[in-house]
């Protein structure tokens, strides 16, 4: 079946229901692995970079503990079950990550103190790898409504360069590549992600898709790819497949809002970009209130296809989160 624009129905019907688990999980934890605490947030905080150099997605929950006074507590993940949590902690005592762990409930993470920035920027050009049996880093998985197993980061070498004159330099960015479509972008090296299964995307009637996310800055991105050959043909009205997706995003089952705030097109070669400031709630089991979001977006239109790229990040994240959102979509690339 094919819509007004001329477009296959299934190609426009993007489910936000990715988005949607991925806010849920992002803002609705339960369990986490407490690896150590410290009454010197400085201590903390530097702890947490070097689980992050070792590709652990940590982060810092302060409390005030009554007689001893504050402390700030380096924890790991967002888990469905205390089991789940406490899986992933053996993993890293037995791979030498960490000496010890305790299974706690989660905890909002702290804001950093001041923007953290890497001394240089490097992009790695690399496919995501599955998890080999040699020792390596272990990422923190996605919980079990996201993924039921970890995911590997990009596992080779990275290689020296310097990121585009026009995307801010604020955060040390990998680049994730597809293995089979191509497409690719750029994101922060301490989120951390997968790409989608079979399953997954057979129920999202897709063909490719990726999921990342950062528990330390509130905010995740999703990735949906459609073959579609012509996709980019000047017949077609670009605002109106613009809407048909904008209007698939916000019908998703929890999303309670979802819209664009502005929108801008441009032709790059062959490729149609729209970039999108979209705005979105989206209601979750645990909370009496919706989320509220703000996001960054692209809509690409090549020739082989379709990409849509959308990273949120929560209205209480610093800038820096900002400006990592508008570097990721400003990166997308397409494989034609």
């Amino acid at each position: 079946m094919r819509s007004a624009t001329g477009f296959p129905t299934s190609l426009i019907a993007f489910s936000s229901t990715l988005a949607f688990a991925a806010v849920a999980l992002a803002q609705a934890g339960r369990y986490a692995v407490q690896i150590e605490a410290s009454q010197g947030r400085a201590e903390a905080e530097a702890r947490v970079e070097q689980l992050e150099a070792q590709g652990v997605d940590a982060y810092l929950v302060e409390s005030l503990i009554p007689g001893k006074g504050h402390y700030f507590r380096v924890r790991v993940g967002d888990f469905s079950t205390p089991a789940t949590a406490k899986n992933y902690g053996q993993q890293l005592k037995a791979q030498g990550t960490i000496r010890d762990f305790f299974v706690a409930t989660y905890e909002t993470p702290q804001p950093e103190a001041a923007p953290r920035a890497s001394e240089a920027d490097s992009t790695l050009a690399a496919t995501p790898a599955e998890p080999s049996a040699s020792p390596a880093p272990i990422p923190a998985p996605q919980p079990d409504a996201m993924a039921s197993t970890a995911v590997a980061p990009p596992d080779t070498p990275p290689a020296t360069a310097r990121p585009s004159s026009d995307l801010p330099a604020l955060a040390d960015y990998v680049r994730y590549q597809d293995a089979d479509v191509g497409y690719s972008f750029e994101y922060p090296r301490h989120w951390v992600g997968r790409p989608l299964g079979e399953s997954e995307m057979r129920a999202q009637k897709i063909t490719a898709g990726a999921m990342f996310k950062s528990n330390r800055d509130a905010a995740f991105l999703s990735v949906i790819w459609n073959h579609l050959d012509g996709a980019n043909s000047p017949d077609q009205d670009n605002d109106l497949v613009v809407d048909l997706i904008l209007e698939s995003l916000a019908s998703g089952h929890g999303t309670r809002n979802l819209e664009a705030l502005s929108r801008r097109v441009i032709q790059d070669g062959p490729r149609i970009k729209t970039f999108l400031d979209l705005k979105a709630a989206f209601q979750v089991s645990s909370q009496p209130a919706p989320l509220e979001f703000q996001g960054k977006g692209v809509i690409i239109r090549a020739s082989k296809g379709v990409l849509l790229l959308v990273a949120f990040y929560s209205k209480s994240s610093p800038q820096t989160v900002v400006l990592d959102a508008d570097r990721i979509v400003q990166s997308a690339q397409t494989p034609d």
